[in-house]
């Protein structure tokens, strides 16, 4: 197993959110859907829209050097979605896109993790037994006027994923 020795403390990743998410730090995405879907109650509910209204839909996995290192679904209402090109998520995280390519301009990024178990068919993707431990991250961008502008459910293997937060006293609640 690696990581650190009993009683270090692992190296901390510190920036801004679109640079600790850097594509360059993949080998590959690959992009498994991009199409057009009406949303289900939840997701409606999390971006402000009525039941099966249509929405951008994209699937893709990230690759790091050993493997598959997540699963990832976005989800974004057709105002947004319609202007994405599926060419720049092989390149650029979709945070990257929305901010630089549309000027889209997110105030917040809402993350809530847990631990799930991997059904089959994400295990599959992740190239892991079903029934392994993952991590589930359920993130919403927003923007200043407090309108959600995605919903990503991210999926990712626990020994290939490592995030750290950095919260400044003004931020506490």
């Amino acid at each position: 197993m690696q990581g650190p020795a009993s009683g270090e403390l692992p190296p901390s990743v510190d920036g801004p959110f679109n640079v600790v998410l850097s594509p360059r730090k993949f080998r590959r995405i690959e992009i498994d859907a991009f199409d057009i879907r009406a949303c289900s109650a939840d997701v409606a509910a999390a971006l402000f829209l009525a039941g099966e209204t249509p929405i951008r839909y994209i699937e893709r996995r990230l690759f790091g050097a050993l493997g598959p290192v997540a699963f990832v679904r976005n989800m974004l209402p057709l105002s947004i979605g319609e202007r994405l090109k599926r060419r720049d998520l092989r390149t650029m995280t979709l945070y990257d896109v929305l901010t630089q390519k549309l000027r889209v301009k997110i105030a917040e990024v809402r993350d809530e993790v847990e631990a799930v178990v991997a059904v089959r068919s994400v295990a599959k993707r992740l190239g892991i037994k079903t029934g392994t431990a993952i991590l589930s991250i359920r993130r919403v961008y927003i923007t200043a006027g407090d309108e959600p502008v995605n919903l990503t459910l991210l999926l990712t293997r626990t020994d290939r994923y490592k995030t750290s937060v950095r919260v400044r006293e003004s931020a506490f609640d």
